[in-house]
Order: structure tokens, then sequence, then C-alpha cells
């Protein structure tokens, strides 16, 4: 077999081992960069030019473990460079609840959308980050923080912040956040039903 013939066979295994394991996130990534961009245009824009850059940069020799939180280390900061240069969230356009909240939503939980993505939008970058990735990413802990850098508790803390922030723009009483307290972290499953299912740390 020649170099170039066992160059292209070397390539083509690389870029099907990419598309494995891009496959199975490729929904979640879309809903982040739509939870991020606030548009649709963007965020399939967002999302393109994340997958091109990780497919040049995948290295097939890592772990395939590593994937998920390198696919969206490169989305955060692509979206990082973008609104450095614009507000962090746009005026959400009413056609994009559907998409943000899934078609298996129901119809009265999807008119809650924009109010949550109103209040995600009153908290500080870096908490609002922490939540999506955690919330409607779906990354573990110690994936948010090689995504946000810096310590494993200050991922917690933006995250505990976060909720309990989100829980009182959304009007939850103070008797409601004591009953949903876990071992001093808010359950998100009242204030995020358009997200994946709540979690609470491990």
């Amino acid at each position: 077999m020649s170099n170039t013939t066992s160059k292209i066979s070397d390539q083509k295994a690389r870029q099907e081992q990419f598309l494995r394991l891009l496959m199975p996130v490729r929904n979640q990534l879309f809903r982040f960069a739509v939870a991020l961009m606030r548009d649709h245009d963007d965020a399939m824009d967002l999302t393109a030019e994340t997958i091109l850059i990780a497919l040049e940069g995948y290295d097939e020799r890592k772990p395939d473990s590593g994937f998920k939180s390198y696919l969206f280390t490169i989305a955060t900061r692509l979206c990082r460079r973008i609104t450095m240069r614009r507000r962090w969230f746009l005026p959400l356009q009413p056609e994009l609840s559907e998409s943000i909240a899934g078609n298996e939503t129901p119809p009265d939980v999807a008119a809650d959308v924009g109010a949550l993505r109103t209040a995600l939008g009153q908290l500080p970058a870096r908490q609002r980050e922490a939540i999506t990735l955690f919330e409607l990413a779906g990354l573990s802990l110690q994936e948010v923080q090689q995504v946000q850098g810096g310590s494993l508790s200050g991922v917690k803390s933006r995250i505990v912040r976060g909720r309990r922030r989100l829980a009182e723009l959304l009007g939850a009483t103070t008797q409601e956040l004591t009953n949903n307290q876990q071992s001093g972290i808010v359950a998100t499953s009242s204030l995020l039903p358009s997200m994946q299912p709540s979690r609470t740390h491990e």
C-alpha cells in the first residue's frame, strides 16, 4: 500500500471515529449553542464552526471520555470571542422556543422557556455559562471545570449561586427554596423545565 493510500485510509478512519463520538452529543451541542447565541442562524454557525475546529484538532489517540468536554470547550471559547463584540443574549425569537425546549416538551412548558431565558440573561456570564453547561448540555462537574477552568469548588459555587438567583428571578418563595435544598444545592427540576433533568452535585 502506498503512503498516499495509507494516509487517506488513516484520515477516513479518523473522521469516522470523530463522527461516532459526535453523533450522540450533536443535539446537545446545538441546544447549547441556541441557549448562548439566542438566534437560530448564529447557533447553526457556532455549531458548524465548532465541529470544523474540533475535527481539525481531533486526536484519535486521546481517550473517548474527554471528547465531550473537548467539544464544548471549543464552543464556549468561540462564543466568548463572539460576545466580546455583542451582548451575551439577543432577544429571544418566539420561534426558537420549540427548538430550545425540544419536540417532546409539552406546550405549557415550552411557553415558559422565554421567561427562563430572560432570567438566565440576568445572571453573571460565568454563572450563566456554568448553569447552561451543567443543566442544558448535560456535562458533569468535572467536564464543566475543564471547559471553564479554575477549581471544581468554583464550578460548584457558580452553579449554586446561579440556581439560587434563578429561583429568585422566577418567583420561588423562601419556603420553596428551603424545601428544594439538597446538601446545600437548590433543585432545579421546576426551574429549568426545558433542560436536561436536574442533577445534584456528585
